[in-house]
């Protein structure tokens, strides 16, 4: 072989790598750019389902506020409404009084120990100044039941209450051999009853020392040298502290 045909030779050889560089190279950015353009298709389609899911969440955001508040504020109507029908509810018992601790007789007549009531307390009452005078259920059934009256008139029931108060009345009142203790109260409505407890059990867990009622409505004092606090729901008893 000259000089010649190997120069010859090595030329092809060069010409032959180079088309088959340039085809395989050609070939591969092809497969890169195919990629590379899949690849932005799908980053597209990812991030619009990114931002799709940001404004859905963004509104489900809002609509969970809008039920929030619409939630808080039925929540408040529904209060107002419950302090109402109490009110109501007390309202129609603006009258009457309950007297607790009188043992059922044989021969029980509500009236007849209203009547009695008043004189032990050194006030003149009689049928007359009754709309109604009757006993009803106790919330312990084994308890005697109370006696509810209702006055005809408001000053004789505040009457009857201030001097039952001063007497702390018994038994032995109404002709009974015994001291046990004859309570005469207003005459609250259930919720009332319930809250009354509450602030009761309250005033002991913290050691006040008041709780009372006056016109239907709930007090307490932690002491003489304090102000009285209106107990008119659940978050007024976190007060007493």
């Amino acid at each position: 072989m000259t000089v010649e045909d190997f120069k010859r030779d090595m030329k092809q050889e060069l010409k032959d790598f180079r088309a088959t560089f340039e085809r395989d190279f050609c070939k591969e950015l092809r497969d890169i750019r195919g990629s590379l353009e899949f690849y932005g298709q799908s980053f597209d389609d990812i991030k619009g389902s990114i931002d799709s899911v940001l404004k859905e969440n963004a509104d489900l955001r809002k609509q969970n506020e809008a039920l929030l508040q619409d939630c808080n504020a039925l929540r408040a109507k529904q209060k107002e409404l419950e302090a109402r029908l109490v009110g109501i509810e007390q309202y129609s018992r603006h009258s009457n009084i309950e007297v607790k601790g009188i043992p059922v007789g044989c021969d029980d007549k509500p009236y007849q120990l209203m009547i009695q009531i008043g004189k032990a307390v050194r006030m003149e009452l009689t049928e007359n100044n009754l709309e109604a005078c009757h006993r009803v259920p106790a919330a312990n059934k084994t308890a005697d039941k109370n006696i509810v009256a209702q006055f005809t008139s408001r000053k004789k029931r505040d009457e009857l209450l201030h001097m039952a108060r001063k007497k702390r009345l018994t038994w032995s009142d109404l002709g009974i051999d015994s001291a046990m203790p004859v309570y005469v109260n207003e005459h609250l409505c259930p919720s009332q009853k319930k809250m009354l407890g509450a602030a009761i059990a309250r005033k002991k867990e913290v050691r006040w020392k008041y709780v009372w009622v006056s016109n239907g409505k709930i007090y307490a004092r932690r002491d003489d040298a304090c102000p009285g606090l209106l107990i008119a729901s659940r978050n007024d008893l976190l007060k007493l502290s």
